[in-house]
């Protein structure tokens, strides 16, 4: 948060690749990398993060809606419905 805050989300990004290779499973972890990536204009990967989240608790609405809302931007509609209309 501390280094996000500051404007320091490549800082934040390395940081949460490494807190993500000790907890792969962690939605919680991914999803933060997701937002991190998204902060600093790498789209694809924060899209690839929520999709990891979203994989390890597929019920985790808030998961559904970031990666939905992700799917929107890139106008993938489809995906972007399947993800929002659960």
């Amino acid at each position: 948060d501390v280094l996000s805050r500051e404007g320091k989300s490549e800082q934040a990004v390395a940081l949460f690749e490494k807190v993500a290779a000790l907890d792969p499973n962690s939605p919680a972890v991914q999803m933060r990398l997701s937002a991190e990536y998204l902060k600093v204009g790498k789209v694809k990967e924060a899209i690839q993060k929520a999709e990891q989240a979203v994989a390890n608790d597929p019920k985790n609405a808030e998961s559904l809606l970031v990666l939905g809302g992700l799917y929107s931007a890139e106008k993938s509609y489809d995906k972007a419905i399947a993800h929002l209309c659960i």
